[in-house]
C-alpha cells in the first residue's frame, strides 16, 4: 500500500486534477464512485462519456492508487482508495467543490 503525505497527495490531486488532460473527466469519476460503487460501464451512462474514455481514466485512477476495484475485469466495481477517501478534503479544494477555505500560509 502506497503511504503519501499530505503535501504529496496535495501534488498528485493538482497534477491528475488540474494540471493535466482529463482532469475534469477523473474528478467527475471520483465524485460519482464516492456517492456509489460503479463499474465502468455504469459511469459512461451516468457522466456521458465513451466507455473507452471512461476506461482510460479509471486506469489512471488505479495506477495512482486512488481507487480499487473489486470482480472480474467486465464487472469490475470501482471505490475510492483508502488514501483517496482519507484526503476526500483535499480532492474537494483542488477541484473547487470545497466548503472549506483553504489555510492560509504565513
Amino acid at each position: 500500500m502506497l503511504l503519501l503525505t499530505p503535501e504529496a497527495m496535495k501534488r498528485l490531486l493538482n497534477y491528475l486534477i488540474l494540471a493535466t488532460r482529463g482532469g475534469i473527466a477523473r474528478a467527475q469519476i471520483i465524485e460519482a464512485i464516492r456517492a456509489q460503487q460503479l463499474n465502468a460501464h455504469q459511469l459512461s451512462e451516468k457522466l456521458g462519456y465513451d466507455y473507452s474514455t471512461i476506461r482510460h481514466h479509471l486506469d489512471v485512477l488505479m495506477e495512482n492508487h486512488l481507487l480499487i476495484a473489486n470482480g472480474n475485469r467486465y464487472g469490475q466495481v470501482y471505490s475510492l482508495g483508502p488514501e483517496l477517501e482519507s484526503n476526500y478534503e483535499t480532492f474537494l479544494m483542488i477541484s473547487g467543490k470545497s466548503t472549506m477555505p483553504e489555510k492560509k500560509r504565513l
